[in-house]
């Protein structure tokens, strides 16, 4: 209901996918025409949709994709997944949107940044490896996910960004880059009731033009060190300034680590027994885990200039920002208190509808 233009198709999207596939292979191909989310923040689309909602806060930046792709996957043994794609797509910059929320809807929403427009030509090669118990709450196993995407455009009509954010895009064919994004997890249970996981992940721009602004990366929020307010580190230069408060880093890098413990808390009712002696259904709260949080990260711009990192080296350890939590997750919903070890950052106070990974 926020469409940009009067017809009809502005109002709607759709996505048609076919596929053709056994236990151990398959191959498929998709058409679409869709507002398509920059996944620099992988909050999920339901946390975000409810966040929107509820409070008029989205963490997700928007922009018109068209286009089609296919692509082919293939299992050799079942914790390995190998997927390559070939997408052409038309990206454009869509408007500032103002949907309804049930709180806070006089509230102003931040609008869109623009990105690069153009027809971009995308290759992806996609490897997954998964030995994780329980796909959405796992307790122990490993997950391991690398993403390698070239894209090339011959008619991008890039935004103006400092120089020292970006050099010159090439305009008029030949622009193309390489991004790369991995994650790498650890699940461990130390005894029945005492779990340890940790994560890994870093993405970001390895070769090739500078990325397009679609594809660019930043740091803080509720999903990354939740300590920090969202986009806290966008790698904005001084003097540089966008209502719509874009992610401009070339990369980042992210570690997490949290310890769960059991708890039975019994807050509520059971139901009575049912027949042949089985416990009735528990109305309420009865078990939750107690978190135990920290997270260690850092967004920057890569490059030779002044405050930015050597393409071939990470920022040193006493540059990155860090901060310490503890939450409750009941397994639907997980509220918890972060706090940011500098900055002077207050106390965040968040809820999550899923893992926080």
């Amino acid at each position: 209901t926020a469409g940009g233009g009067s017809h009809l198709s502005s109002d709607f999207g759709y996505s048609i996918r076919g596929e053709v596939r056994s236990s151990s292979a398959g191959i498929g191909g998709r058409v679409y025409g869709e507002l398509a989310a920059i996944e620099d923040q992988p909050l999920s689309a339901v946390e975000s949709g409810w966040s929107a909602f509820l409070l008029q806060r989205d963490y997700h930046d928007y922009f018109e994709r068209l286009g089609g792709e296919g692509y082919a996957w293939v299992r050799p043994v079942r914790p390995v997944r190998l997927e390559v794609s070939l997408r052409r797509d038309h990206e454009r910059s869509v408007r500032a949107t103002d949907p309804w929320s049930l709180l806070r809807n006089s509230d102003r929403w931040r609008r869109n940044p623009l990105i690069d427009d153009g027809h971009y030509f995308i290759t992806g090669v996609d490897l997954t490896f998964d030995t994780r118990n329980h796909r959405d709450m796992p307790s122990t196993g490993w997950y391991f996910k690398a993403l390698y995407e070239h894209g090339t455009s011959d008619d991008v009509t890039p935004i103006s960004l400092p120089i020292t954010i970006r050099p010159p895009v090439p305009v008029g064919g030949g622009y193309g880059f390489d991004k790369l994004s991995l994650d790498f997890r650890r699940y461990s249970r130390l005894t029945p009731s005492l779990r340890l996981n940790a994560r890994l992940r870093a993405v970001g721009w390895v070769g090739g033009d500078r990325l397009p602004v679609q594809r660019r990366v930043s740091l803080g929020g509720t999903d990354l060190l939740p300590g920090y307010d969202f986009r806290a580190f966008t790698c904005a230069q001084p003097g540089y300034s966008d209502p719509s408060d874009p992610a401009l880093c070339d990369r980042s890098i992210m570690t997490q680590v949290e310890v769960r413990t059991r708890l039975g808390l019994n807050l509520g009712y059971r139901l009575r027994e049912k027949e042949g002696g089985r416990n009735g259904r528990f109305i309420g709260i009865e078990e939750a885990d107690l978190v135990f949080l920290g997270d260690f990260g850092k967004a920057w711009l890569a490059g030779d200039g002044p405050g930015q990192v050597p393409v071939n080296r990470i920022p040193s350890l006493d540059e990155w920002e860090a901060d310490i939590g503890v939450g409750l997750d009941t397994g639907v919903i997980g509220l918890y208190l972060a706090k940011a070890l500098s900055g002077g950052e207050p106390v965040k106070l968040f809820a999550r509808l899923q893992r926080r990974f």
